[in-house]
């Protein structure tokens, strides 16, 4: 077992890997059940590190609510230089393209319906609203950056990515896809370019599109012909009666998260 250190010297040891990727790989950490920890596969730079910092120390309740957001450095002991961090677990959560993509929705979500999109959509919604509103950027936006439990409740993973300012100095996010770009970012140098929250929105539209047209894109979709009425819904074989659908739209909704109705503005029991 890997053992490393937190700041105040207590040693972390990490248990087996439950995912890896690029960039590098998230562990269990056994004395920590629901936490668990990003080891990156090459060791830090100066400026991430003291940005992982910012964000501990940026770290609120309800941020770690809907986010893996960072909660504390792990250190190599022999050199007290970060090589990872400290996050919330997330369990019984999938990508939210499982949930858009009508392949992956049989399995992974087969009782959706579209309550449960609108619903998930909301809910999307709400979690960017809530990373807005503590001045951050999620900057990132793509859709393995999001994961979707059948509850419909949503939490944002990868956060080291985004953009965060702390005590004056703004930390860009360095990454991004083109699909959720805006087109005044495309071709430029993002880890150069400080993001708005309306870069954000533009990527959020994209995911909202994806949900409630089957991962399409809508310069795709074209217009009907004349007189063809409206297109049929994206997952005929999962469609409620009407008076479900209804209810989605706020009508009296009482299937949302925490017993309320997805129309209302707060976070509260949304993505817990």
């Amino acid at each position: 077992m890997r053992t490393l250190c937190d700041l105040q010297g207590h040693e972390a040891g990490l248990g087996r890997c439950l995912g890896q990727g690029g960039e590098g790989a998230v562990y269990s950490v056994p004395m920590w059940p629901r936490s668990v920890a990003k080891i990156y596969a090459r060791r830090p730079d100066e400026l991430t590190g003291r940005k992982l910092g910012a964000m501990v120390e940026l770290g609120t309740e309800e941020l770690a609510s809907f986010a893996a957001w960072p909660q504390g450095l792990l250190l190599d002991p022999r050199t007290r230089k970060a090589v990872g961090f400290l996050m919330p677990r997330v369990d019984g959560h999938r990508e939210i393209h499982a949930l858009y993509g009508p392949t992956a929705r049989k399995t992974a979500f087969p009782d959706a319906s579209w309550a449960f999109l609108l619903r998930a959509a909301r809910n999307l919604a709400a979690a960017f609203d809530a990373v807005h509103r503590h001045g951050h950027v999620i900057g990132d936006v793509n859709e393995g950056n999001v994961v979707v439990s059948r509850k419909a409740t949503v939490r944002l993973i990868d956060c080291d990515s985004f953009q965060v300012t702390h005590r004056g100095h703004t930390y860009p996010c360095r990454v991004g896809v083109p699909l959720f770009t805006p087109p005044e970012l495309q071709g430029q140098r993002l880890d150069s370019v400080q993001r708005t929250h309306d870069h954000d929105r533009f990527g959020l539209a994209v995911l909202v599109f994806h949900l409630l047209f089957v991962g399409r894109q809508g310069a795709t979709l074209g217009c009907p012909p004349r007189g063809a009425g409206p297109p049929a819904p994206p997952f005929a074989a999962h469609r409620r009666p009407r008076a479900d659908a209804g209810r989605a739209a706020g009508a009296g909704d009482r299937e949302g998260p925490g017993g309320h109705s997805p129309t209302r503005a707060s976070l509260e029991g949304v993505v817990r």
